[in-house]
């Protein structure tokens, strides 16, 4: 059976990132719509306010993060299924920069998809903003459901109270660094022998810094 490529994942998640950014709309064409009508000579508008807008601010946010949160998940999946070292399974992400960041997402995933949770929030004081430039942040508090201790604590410590754009941002950052690490050049995969999985080498991307524990580059 074909697989989608991993490739598609990542763009599936930035797509639905950029719309998160935007509003709901991707936000680089926001830009350029921006740019044109300035250059035109028309006036640069904002756009009503959170307030204004009322529940639809929330609405136009909500949904791209829904789909960010199942890209994501899928994408986080996807790497752990390719990535050489057995022994690091779910946990490829341990060692990367932000990388917990990874299991909070998978945490708040699971509360939106199974217990549908409203994930996100605005102070009051910003829905005088326009929407396009609202500072949503996550949930103060952790949702309720089923039982996950761990992923409760890394979404205190990663997401809670934290701007929604800055930590999809950090994990688009782990999701490239993985697949460069998975398929740059020199890269190996599970279908590698495992004596070259077992070799290191001084200089290779498992000496770099931020590289997970176990994995080896040829």
């Amino acid at each position: 059976m074909s697989s989608v490529r991993v490739g598609v994942l990542l763009l599936g998640f930035a797509n639905s990132a950029s719309r998160v950014f935007g509003a709901g709309e991707p936000v680089h064409e926001r830009l350029v719509r921006d740019i044109r009508a300035t250059a035109a000579g028309s006036p640069l508008t904002f756009g009503p306010t959170v307030r204004e807008l009322g529940a639809a601010a929330e609405v136009d946010t909500f949904i791209p993060l829904f789909e960010a949160l199942h890209w994501a998940t899928s994408l986080e999946y996807r790497i752990a299924a390719e990535w050489p070292d057995p022994e690091t399974g779910r946990e490829w992400y341990r060692g990367f920069p932000s990388g917990e960041t990874v299991r909070a997402f998978r945490f708040i995933r699971n509360r939106v998809h199974h217990q549908w949770a409203e994930a996100i929030t605005i102070d009051d004081a910003d829905r005088d903003l326009p929407a396009r430039f609202a500072p949503w942040i996550w949930q103060p508090k952790p949702p309720g459901g089923k039982p996950d201790a761990p992923g409760e604590l890394l979404y205190e410590t990663e997401l809670a109270g934290e701007p929604v754009v800055g930590a999809l941002g950090r994990l688009l950052g782990v999701f490239g660094r993985a697949l460069r690490q998975l398929y740059g050049r020199g890269a190996r995969t599970r279908d590698s022998s495992p004596a070259a999985l077992s070799t290191h080498h001084p200089g290779s991307r498992s000496s770099q810094q931020g590289a997970p524990a176990g994995w080896r580059a040829r």
